[in-house]
């Protein structure tokens, strides 16, 4: 008498639960001025006020964890408006020359969220 195995190979779609629900996906909104994920914009704060770009010591440190309640929020775009500001808050106070004001600052495309290794 011999046994047979059958290897049954279930091939999800990415992004999809095992019952193949799918997962649902955070993204920013197209049409937010303030691009990015909201965990990026928290952490670029965050790594201002340490004066760090180690992402480990960032999201261990006090900031983060403060911080990290905003992540549940639905509103993503409103967490990046309000992690945006605050680098732009303290862009505006230290260099004045570039940044005059915290809207001018917010308009600024070029200040952007944290990214490692960037």
């Amino acid at each position: 008498m011999s046994l047979r195995c059958f290897l049954l190979l279930i091939v999800l779609p990415a992004g999809a639960l095992a019952n193949g629900t799918p997962v649902p996906k955070r993204t920013s909104v197209p049409t937010c001025p303030y691009p990015g994920a909201p965990i990026n914009w928290i952490l670029a704060y965050c790594a201002r006020e340490m004066n760090t770009g180690d992402e480990i010591a960032l999201q261990n440190s006090p900031c983060f964890q403060k911080a990290e309640k905003d992540l549940s929020q639905k509103d993503e775009c409103a967490i990046n408006k309000k992690y945006k500001t605050k680098v732009c808050r303290d862009l505006a106070a230290k260099d004045a020359k570039h940044h005059s004001s915290i809207q001018d600052c917010l308009k600024d495309q070029k200040v952007e969220p944290f990214y490692a290794g960037g």
